[in-house]
């Protein structure tokens, strides 16, 4: 049927709140990615700050006006295994999704939504880099009528559409609940140190911030009769900062993964969470194409991962698009690993050859340019790092599974459906050649798996296996 002549329905007028929300995220988003930019104009410009206001007006009525064009050019309609929508203000577009194509469907209530009882449903494809599809302001019970609808849908047999059908009362063949106790620990595993760390690095590499802040530290340490008195101040403040950003993170992450509840019923997999908004988010096995066990350094400290199920598309490359478990002891790591059937793992090292990979260049520059000894002490370093890295990282290859783990200070392990591979090469230089060893590089849709230094024969053996895995698996890629 030809677009013009279908029903398009617009959205309630709440919906305006969604639409004006996405455009202030949008604009933060900007600017936070040009902050040291702003600061140094925010430094340079100190003059005529008084005109903050009128520049902070400007904005909002940009922005409201934003919001209007773009809630009266959305348009959506619903058919059976498709969904149409018409969005763009300066370039109007149509987007037309097939319930079979769609690989996560999520479903947002947000806090000023939920007294209307209305949602976001959000749709992701394998060709779309974050949410393709975002439908808000439906009615909840629309909105999980059209999820399910979605997660029934494949294209396949009668036979098999039939016995995909979800019984809505059927008890679930795999739960996970997160007590609150673990929900607290993730905001402490997620790093947040490390990004105020580069975000101070970025700051100060601009030469108008770094001059401002040494003029006001100048002037704060000469208002005290000791230096002394003076650091410890800072260290203070610095201390209360540092604290105040991991109680924020934890904060976050709690009010983000409150309530966890992950159930599988067949090969749909589900989860619900949220405390001041909700989030539901659904995919089926067929379309996983990689898992990742991250830790980081406090999660080893703590004996805790985090799980990540990629798919294929750009979904992955943001945090909001992927299907998450936020934390996991050991004894509930078991569990999921048993739920998705990944063997265990027998790990195999690389060759020693690949620890002083990378210390020649580095160690004789910094010699040429400071001395000898830091020369020595940079080929140290180096040289320990790498021991470290190479003392992690391994690989695994059983039960149709191909796995490798790697890390310094944290530790990754990615697991991939080997019969999902989409490319598998073999690649040597003359280096390596000379002791006989070949690099080893897996292709997914979901990521890439890379094991260099790997003795010839057993890379060729691994790549022949692979490769007739594939050949002989006859289960549904995608």
């Amino acid at each position: 049927m030809k677009s013009d002549a279908l029903d398009w329905q617009r959205l309630p007028l709440v919906s305006l709140i969604f639409f004006f929300i996405s455009s202030v995220r949008l604009t933060v988003k900007h600017l936070y990615n040009a902050l040291p930019g702003l600061v140094a104009v925010f430094v340079g410009l100190r003059n005529l700050l008084h005109w903050w206001p009128v520049a902070v007006g400007v904005i909002f009525v940009v922005l409201l006006v934003a919001t209007f064009l773009r809630y009266r050019r959305f348009s959506y309609v619903l058919e059976p295994e498709r969904i149409r929508v018409r969005q763009g203000v300066f370039k109007r577009s149509e987007l037309n999704l097939d319930y079979d194509r769609i690989q996560q469907a999520d479903i947002r209530r947000p806090i000023w939504f939920k007294p209307f009882k209305l949602a976001i449903l959000q749709l992701q494809s394998a060709g779309s880099k974050g949410s393709e599809v975002e439908v808000a302001g439906l009615d909840d019970d629309l909105a999980e009528r059209l999820q399910k609808d979605i997660l029934n849908t494949l294209k396949a047999t009668d036979t098999d559409a039939e016995a995909a059908q979800l019984d809505p009362n059927a008890q679930a063949d795999f739960e996970l609940i997160l007590p609150r106790a673990e929900i607290l620990r993730v905001g402490l595993i997620q790093n947040a140190l490390l990004v105020v760390g580069v975000l101070a690095a970025l700051l100060f590499s601009n030469q108008f911030v770094s001059e401002y802040v040494i003029d006001w530290l100048e002037s704060f340490v000469d208002g005290f009769a000791s230096l002394w008195q003076a650091v410890v101040i800072l260290v203070g403040f610095g201390v209360v900062a540092l604290i105040l950003v991991l109680l924020g993170a934890v904060l976050f992450f709690y009010n983000q993964y409150y309530g966890y509840h992950l159930q599988r019923n067949g090969d749909r997999v589900a989860y619900k969470a949220g405390l001041i908004g909700s989030l539901s988010r659904s995919f089926r096995i067929p379309k996983l194409q990689l898992i990742e066990f991250r830790q980081g350094l406090i999660a080893r400290i703590l004996q805790r991962w985090q799980l990540r199920i990629l798919q294929a598309g750009g979904i992955n490359d943001k945090a909001e698009g992927r299907f998450t478990i936020p934390v996991l002891n050991r004894d509930n790591r078991e569990l999921v690993s048993a739920d998705l059937q990944l063997p265990t793992a027998h790990w195999n090292r690389v060759h020693k050859i690949l620890i002083p990979r990378y210390w020649l260049i580095p160690s004789v520059a910094a010699g040429w340019i400071l001395n000898p000894w830091a020369g020595i002490g940079v080929a140290v370093a180096i040289l320990l790092l790498r021991w470290l890295w190479w003392r992690n990282f391994a690989w695994h290859y059983q039960g149709g599974w191909i796995a490798v783990k790697s890390g310094v200070i944290g530790v990754s392990e990615r697991w991939a459906p080997a019969a999902k591979m989409q490319r598998i090469r073999i690649s040597s230089n003359p280096f390596s050649r000379l002791f006989n060893l070949r690099a080893l590089k897996i292709d997914t849709a979901g990521g890439t798996l890379s094991i260099p230094c790997m003795p010839k024969e057993q890379a060729e053996r691994l790549q022949q296996d692979i490769l007739a895995l594939t050949a002989n698996n006859n289960k549904r890629w995608m």
